[in-house]
């Protein structure tokens, strides 16, 4: 399973992949539902890329940079 954040910028395509759509947290006291989906498809062994519209390592309070 590869992981594909928003930060990285990149899509690849022919191959399995998921997108991990939904509310994002926009403060650093709200534990993004993400990680737990990440180990949800890690124990069923998801052969793919999992697209994830949050940055990696930063927690943003908007995400209009992303939309735009």
């Amino acid at each position: 399973m590869e992981l594909n954040y928003s930060d990285k910028n990149v899509i690849i395509s022919n191959k399995n992949s998921i997108f991990l759509a939904g509310p994002t947290p926009r403060d650093e006291d709200t534990i993004s539902w993400r990680i737990e989906a990440i180990k949800y498809l890690r124990k069923r062994k998801f052969d793919g890329i999992v697209y994830i519209p949050e940055d990696e390592l930063i927690r943003k309070n908007d995400y209009i940079d992303q939309a735009e």
